[in-house]
């Protein structure tokens, strides 16, 4: 490929290794406004929503789905969430900050609770989850993982 701007001119660049998905990889786009909804109905095959509230997350799946029909777009979008988790009884938090943007949700309680409240993001039509753990230490991360995939994680599969 090659392009010639007013700051940046490359020419016969070349990209390796090919990706393997055709005709490229799917692009997910990110952020919780209107206007990233109308970006991923435009350009993207996927939302990718942070910490939204279970109701503002229901409203902006469906904002998401009647963009990409106005779209004339096949199919659907993909949808992510990424949500900081913790499990009650094993999470350990050691690192608070106050968040950057109020009403940011969490996913946090018991195994049964979070059980329920991941059966409640399937049924919006969330796909992917990032589980967010970056205020805890390593070693409560690694038991939070650990207890995710041992004890939530089978419950979810079926």
């Amino acid at each position: 490929v090659s392009f010639e701007g007013q700051y940046f001119t490359f020419t016969d660049m070349q990209a390796s290794p090919q990706p393997k998905q055709r005709p490229h990889p799917p692009i997910w786009i990110g952020g919780n406004s209107p206007r990233a909804r109308r970006r991923m109905a435009e350009f993207g095959d996927g939302w990718h929503a942070t910490a939204m509230p279970f109701d503002e997350l229901k409203a902006g799946i469906a904002d998401a789905r009647r963009k990409w029909a106005h779209r004339g777009r096949a199919g659907g979008p993909v949808f992510s969430l990424r949500i900081p988790c913790a499990i009650e009884g094993v999470s350990q938090e050691v690192l608070h900050y106050q968040p950057r943007r109020p009403g940011r949700d969490h996913l946090t309680g018991s195994i049964a609770s979070i059980v329920e409240r991941l059966g409640a993001y399937r049924e919006l039509g969330i796909q992917h989850l990032v589980l967010e753990m970056s205020t805890q230490s390593h070693a409560a991360t690694r038991a939070s993982l650990e207890a995710f995939a041992s004890l939530i994680r089978p419950q979810l599969e079926g």
